[in-house]
């Protein structure tokens, strides 16, 4: 299994498999610095040579497409630097 640090929907590249989880609440076990406040994980189950994910949130800010979204590799720690956002707005 391959966690990435970024829950909701995630489909394969052919957009065959779909999967969609709830929304458990909660406070972060991992590494506070450089990581962000709004946090969500996301688990991919099988090899794809991409992922698409949607996150509802609601986020009161003007311009939230202006702000940064990193994703990290649960596993090693490493932000995986290959995330193309499409649209980012105050509600998802």
């Amino acid at each position: 299994m391959f966690a990435l640090i970024v829950l909701l929907a995630s489909t394969a590249a052919s957009g065959s498999h779909v999967l969609v989880a709830p929304l458990p609440y909660e406070a972060a076990p991992w590494q506070e610095q450089g990581r962000g406040n709004h946090r969500a994980v996301v688990e991919v189950f099988q090899q794809a040579d991409a992922v698409r994910v949607y996150i509802p949130w609601r986020r009161r800010d003007p311009f939230p497409e202006r702000k940064a979204i990193l994703v990290f590799d649960a596993a090693s720690g490493q932000q995986v630097k290959n995330v193309a956002p499409i649209t980012v707005t105050q509600e998802f």
